[in-house]
């Protein structure tokens, strides 16, 4: 396995395609297309905001009865089944189906030490090389860096002044860089060698600083790979011609400048990659260009296997094509401890995996797994790294499909990982296994062993040796109220009027409750939505401003008069409020808790404003108490008993939101977060109409609501089946409590009877409240409430949660005992490494 990485591809590569140009597009996970806005912190005004241009046209069915009290249009904001599927574009869908789940990534940078190493050399890199404690940057000038000692050059060569070759082009950047193997172990990573774009070649002892060889003109075009192979180097210009060079047994006598030319062969020219791959030369070239209008037919790049060391007359390359149409091949890696697979990266965000199979090179597979260019692979133990056009590595657990994201971190915003290169010959002299990456302008060294997941891992196991827990009740109501007004609950019957001290009562005096509304304003009145979306600014206390609407002032009055009169001997105070066009939620908690709270935001994410999704999206309310970090999270979905995918495609962007928050200490999130996501806390909640339906005949269902089978019915739930049976569904490690009450929609308002307008649609369980699935976090209760306002029916659950605070003294002992652990855990795992890569290199 070659720990060099010759030249590094042009910054201005073209994309290979954008899926978002597709007909039918709706937005895949991660990420989603619009970001969250601004959190707000307890006590600060932000007015929402409107994307130009969109549509607020929402339909409404015609049916249904009335509430008393209340007018309606006619139409039904929640349900547009009369319309076509809005069906997901082919990369769309398998961006929901194929692409990594990132949902538990550890977000930390697995650096070394604190500060971990980087290099900025005095030029930008367009060629790098490493081999253990040694790291060469090239541009004009050749750059040696000995990363155990400094950060700085201890050799800084100009290939003008110290070559004495001849240099014709206007830009001699040096191309390609490489150190060459020797038969002497003492002198390995000594002898550094050079290319450039006049094809001319030099060798560079770096232990004396000086030139010991050039060979000018070897080339006749750009030198754009060195390439090692046991006692071999491998050089490779872009008209294709590939010279093979051999370091013989110098019999005792120096090496400097010892090789001789082996082999010369043609490869295709202008290779988008070429790599040694456990002594065979993989390369690919550029695919068909894509047509605008189909797909049929269309190949993806052309993928060469060649065998530079075979006996007597090199055979002819091994050929195949991907099956599909995927971008340009940019890296291709192994992964030592899985498979004999090999993995490759291209433009577009496709991985394909081959086989070598006799003398047959197939393609096994091609996925799906980004929305940008993966432009480095490389494969570490049983673990695949890639780095992206957006700078981002991620590092990806490939046992199964969908694949899980097990770290993802961004190494600089913008910034192309070029190339990304693991350094098995680190582990004798600097005892650890860097992957060095490249940008433009830096080189990173990451621990290719991530004792980040480690340490957190059994710091996590070891809570209990340094925390201490506490009990706390959480109430969370959910309901989407169908614009109904807080004065329609005096009325209707004795279920309406009592109904908010129904539900405060089904939980003792909770330490939070939670209340999470939809539909508060008729999505249906395009002015007032209209209003919502441009003028929806707050007062300082955090209540709606009344230009806007009085609705959720209304709502914010009546719970908070309601919590008053339901738990007289315990004071509360109305910690968050935010909305949403339509969505509202209210926050309240004891007045006992609020000196142990902090980090208390909340904000919005939003998932469309017309179109297929309809005015949908999520509120996120986030704290800390004590040192328990705390998320709840209220959404309203895509409606439509056929739009599942719609709602995973929701659900997946709201989760994998990975800047929902500003950044935060560190000590009170999980999976290495900074808080900035919704699932860096360490309980999540999450309520709303979720919309999500059963999948059964009208009349079954109800057959089976009177007979009370509601186990029947929960069979045919859309939404266990995903959480169930669908890997890369996002909820999936969430839990519900279990479901004793019919299901909550649809109704006619007014009455107990579900919908008989002519649309006749299929009662489902749409109101749910999940929450993480932990051993802190048990249910109280879970029920729904038989108040007519709505054409839904409010669910409320009762969660018991164990807080914990950290001790600081306890949990510095502790730490020492993990480092010892890991310190004893390394040395085996870098044995294991050193032997999975035996012989590749």
């Amino acid at each position: 396995m070659p720990t060099s990485y010759s030249s590094l591809p042009p910054l201005h590569r073209q994309r290979g395609f954008s899926i978002s140009a597709e007909p039918g597009y709706v937005p895949p996970p991660p990420p989603p297309l619009r970001t969250a806005g601004q959190p707000t912190p307890m006590g600060v005004s932000r007015a929402n905001t409107v994307v130009l241009g969109s549509k607020l046209d929402i339909r409404r069915a015609n049916g249904g009865s009335v509430s008393p009290g209340r007018t309606t249009s006619g139409v039904d904001s929640d349900d547009d089944d009369e319309g076509p599927v809005p069906t997901l574009s082919s990369n769309a869908q398998r961006l929901l189906d194929e692409h990594p789940d990132s949902t538990y990534a550890n977000q930390t940078p697995p650096i070394y030490g604190k500060k971990g190493t980087r290099i900025r050399p005095s030029h930008s890199i367009t060629s790098f090389a490493v081999f253990g404690q040694y790291v060469a940057a090239g541009h004009h000038h050749v750059e040696v860096y000995d990363v155990t000692k400094s950060d700085d050059p201890f050799l800084d060569m100009d290939q003008k002044e110290n070559t004495g070759l001849e240099l014709r082009a206007k830009d001699p950047r040096v191309t390609a860089l490489g150190f060459r193997p020797s038969r002497d172990p003492a002198c390995e990573g000594r002898y550094l060698w050079c290319g450039n774009k006049d094809g001319h070649l030099w060798e560079i002892d770096i232990d004396f600083a000086r030139v010991t060889t050039t060979k000018p003109g070897v080339h006749t075009s750009t030198v754009t790979h060195i390439m090692r192979h046991e006692y071999y180097v491998l050089t490779l210009d872009e008209t294709g011609k590939l010279n093979v060079w051999e370091v013989p047994d110098a019999g005792g006598k120096a090496e400097a400048g010892n090789f001789r030319l082996f082999r010369t062969m043609r490869v295709s020219d202008r290779v988008t990659f070429a790599k040694m791959i456990k002594g065979k030369l993989w390369t690919a070239t550029a695919p068909a260009v894509r047509s605008a209008t189909t797909t049929v037919g269309v190949r993806g790049p052309t993928i060469r296997v060649y065998e530079p060391f075979a006996a007597g007359n090199a055979p002819p390359a091994r050929t195949s094509l991907t099956p599909e149409w995927t971008g340009s091949a940019t890296s291709a890696t192994v992964v030592p401890l899985k498979s004999d697979l090999v993995y490759m990266g291209h433009e577009g965000g496709f991985v394909s995996l081959w086989k070598l199979a006799g003398t047959e090179l197939q393609c096994v597979q091609v996925l799906k797994v980004s929305t940008t260019d993966i432009l480095a692979l490389e494969g570490v133990g049983d673990h695949l790294w890639a780095g992206n056009r957006r700078g981002q590595i991620h590092v990806w657990n490939i046992d199964q499909l969908p694949w899980t994201t097990s770290n993802m971190w961004t190494v600089g915003k913008d910034e192309p990982i070029r190339a990304l290169v693991l350094d098995p010959r680190a582990i004798p002299t600097q005892h650890r296994l860097p992957m060095w990456s490249v940008t433009r302008d830096a080189l990173y060294s990451w621990d290719g062993l991530r004792a980040v997941n480690w340490f957190e891992k059994r710091m996590v196991e070891r809570q209990p040796d340094y925390c201490d827990f506490r009990e706390i009740k959480v109430l969370v109501v959910s309901w989407n109220i169908d614009s109904a007004k807080p004065s329609d609950l005096s009325s209707g019957g004795v279920e309406n009027i009592n109904f908010l001290s129904q539900v405060l009562g089904s939980v003792d005096t909770p330490d939070i409750i939670v209340f999470g509304f939809q539909e508060v304003i008729p999505l249906t009145d395009k002015k007032l939505t209209a209003k919502t979306i441009l003028f929806g600014s707050k007062s300082k206390d955090g209540a709606t401003n009344e230009r806007v609407s009085s609705a959720y002032r209304a709502w914010a009055d009546k719970l908070s008069s309601a919590v008053r009169l339901a738990y007289p001997g315990e004071a509360y105070t109305k910690m968050q409020s935010e909305q949403l066009v339509g969505l509202f939620t209210c926050v309240f908690a004891k007045d006992t808790e609020l000196d142990n709270f902090k980090e208390v935001m909340i904000t919005t994410v939003k998932r469309g404003i017309g179109g297929i999704y309809g005015n949908k999206g999520a509120i996120v309310a986030r704290m800390v108490l004590d040192d328990t970090s705390l998320c709840f999270i209220n959404v309203h979905l895509a409606a439509g008993q056929r739009h599942k995918a719609a709602r995973n495609a929701d659900i997946a962007a709201i989760m994998e939101n990975k800047e929902t928050f500003p950044r935060s200490g560190l000590q009170w999130f999980v999976n290495g977060g900074n808080g900035e996501a919704i699932l860096d806390h360490e309980m999540v909640v999450l309520n709303g109409d979720l919309n999500y339906r059963i999948d059964q005949r009208r009349e079954v269902v109800e057959t089976s609501i009177r007979s009370g089978d509601l186990h029947y019915l929960l069979d045919h739930d859309q939404l266990r089946h995903e959480m169930y049976g669908n890997h890369a569904f996002r909820l999936r490690t969430f839990a519900e409590a279990p479901i004793n009450f019919p299901p909550t929609y649809k109704y006619d308002p007014g009455t107990d009877e579900y919908d008989s307008s002519e649309k006749r649609r299929i009662p489902a369980w749409c109101d749910r409240v999940l929450f993480t699935k932990s051993p802190r976090i048990a249910s109280i209760s879970y029920r729904s409430y038989g108040v007519n306002v709505s054409d839904h029916r409010p669910v409320s659950a009762g969660l018991a949660c164990e807080v914990k605070s950290i001790d600081p003294k306890r949990v510095a002992v502790v730490r020492a005992e993990v480092e010892a652990a890991w310190k004893v855990y390394q040395e085996e795992r870098l044995k294991a490494m050193a032997k999975a890569y035996a012989g590749w290199y």
